[in-house]
């Protein structure tokens, strides 16, 4: 098994939260304790594995266990890795200074976001953006001794390996792009993986097992293996050649969405551009292929890929639908994720109701995707859904 497989079968014992969620954990937790010293060579510049990601779905669907899991796992390796989750620029650049390997965990980001935002601290995602992607980054800091005038010096952080791990709702994600004095809107946020969830946790545990201490040890362990890992990665000629038609195919989508979806641009280019190769290289260490990228590597790397996109533009999407169109995609959600339900379940789980619920319904069997039926009972008739899938989507 890989290490996010093992990750995951650990942390389903301990959380209900969604298995994709739990999954991107356990590659944030790779992500975390690689640093700087495993590397891929692209021109003239080193890119490396450190990984910006949120997770994003509706409350109470325990993204930020996802994060404790996994941040569990990365303080036994590295206890001073997480940051101060409260700063100022000069603060923050102090203990970047002393600590270059470090991780940002927030199980809200919105409260990232506004720190970043806020007056005193002008310049510190340019700071933070620099060092993310080059590792390196000059600041003038003002000095002020007691008696003494002000002055200002000029230094160098350097080294830096910054990851980031954070949560949040949709709702908040979305009103932050398209509120134009938001710092999202700085060419800040593309820079970021999405891994989004949409659905409700149907079936809540009440309880769960304490965490499996001995599974616990089998993850450190492979944990403090990667860590030891040292050296440059490359590409097999055949993944070379299998990532060239898929950044062929990158492009065109690009091409493509420039048009027809502006917003999402950016993230497409990001994921092209960037992550493309940060998540290759954590896949070559996933399945054991380090230091090749193999076509058994990249075919891990993609999957992540795929479901990086996904997410956004279902996020960027969602930004441009009526509220027909919203109400017809959460019905869809639901209706194939549990087949089979009463006209009250559907209600009560989707909060659609009435003539609205009447509309949507008549729709979705106009198009072939579900029945509906009688059931004679003791007391009423009841109204029976049932989703075939078929006809126009």
């Amino acid at each position: 098994m890989t290490f996010t497989e093992e990750f995951v079968a650990y942390a389903r014992e301990s959380t209900d939260s969604p298995e994709d969620l739990l999954w991107w954990g356990g590659i944030l937790a790779i992500s975390s304790v690689l640093g700087r010293k495993v590397s891929f060579k692209h021109g003239r510049r080193s890119q490396f594995p450190n990984l910006w990601l949120l997770l994003v779905g509706p409350s109470s669907i325990h993204k930020s266990t996802a994060l404790d899991l996994m941040l569990d796992l990365a303080q036994e390796i590295n206890s001073e890795i997480e940051y101060p989750q409260d700063w100022s620029t000069q603060s923050l650049f102090l203990d970047i200074q002393h600590m270059p390997h470090g991780m940002f965990v927030y199980d809200e980001a919105k409260q990232f976001f506004d720190i970043c935002s806020q007056t005193y601290n002008v310049g510190s995602m340019s700071m933070i953006t620099s060092l993310f992607e080059r590792g390196t980054c000059s600041v003038t800091r003002v000095k002020k001794e007691k008696g003494q005038p002000r002055t200002s010096q000029r230094e160098v952080l350097s080294n830096a390996y910054l990851c980031f791990g954070g949560a949040s709702t949709a709702e908040w994600l979305l009103s932050g792009i398209q509120d134009k004095k938001s710092a999202v809107l700085s060419g800040f946020l593309p820079r970021f993986l999405f891994a989004y969830h949409a659905k409700q946790i149907d079936n809540f545990k009440p309880w769960f097992l304490p965490p499996d201490e001995m599974k616990r040890q089998v993850l450190l362990d492979k944990l403090r293996f990667f860590c030891s890992l040292s050296g440059e990665i490359a590409y097999d000629p055949d993944a070379a050649k299998l990532y060239e038609e898929w950044y062929a195919g990158q492009r065109l989508k690009s091409q493509l969405a420039e048009k027809s979806e502006p917003m999402v641009t950016p993230f497409l280019n990001k994921i092209r551009d960037v992550y493309s190769h940060k998540l290759a290289m954590i896949a070559s260490v996933d399945i054991g292929d380090f230091p090749a990228i193999t076509v058994r590597a990249w075919n891990h790397a993609e999957k992540m890929l795929d479901m990086a996109e996904t997410s956004i533009r279902k996020l960027i999407g969602s930004l441009v639908e009526t509220e027909w169109d919203k109400m017809r995609r959460k019905a869809v959600e639901f209706l194939s994720d549990r087949l089979d339900c009463s006209r009250e379940e559907f209600g009560d789980a989707t909060k659609i109701r009435g003539k609205a619920a009447d509309n949507v319904l008549t729709g979705l069997m106009n198009d072939g995707k579900i029945v509906m039926k009688k059931v004679e009972k003791s007391t009423k008739p009841l109204t029976v859904i049932q989703w075939v899938g078929n006809g126009s989507s």
